[in-house]
């Protein structure tokens, strides 16, 4: 399964990992990245919407893939 960035955003104040891209083989720093999913709602005026269920991933700022999944305990921890 490939998923894509779009319908996410970045999560604020995460640390950035640096790794190699799974899909375009680039050592960059990855960030991490949420993504909504089941029932979503969103408001006028606001970037993020209200979602029953978000995964947690990190996402390669250079081909926008998502590579690795995040439980999210480790996504807070990557808030320090």
């Amino acid at each position: 399964m490939i998923v894509f960035t779009r319908g996410g955003w970045e999560l604020e104040g995460a640390k950035r990992v640096t790794m190699q891209c799974p899909n375009c083989h680039n050592t960059t720093d990855h960030v991490a990245w949420v993504h909504p999913g089941g029932l979503q709602m969103g408001f006028l005026f606001s970037k993020k919407c209200l979602s029953t269920n978000k995964q947690y991933f990190l996402a390669c700022p250079t081909c926008r893939q998502l590579s690795v999944e995040l439980t999210k305990e480790q996504a807070q921890a990557l808030r320090g």
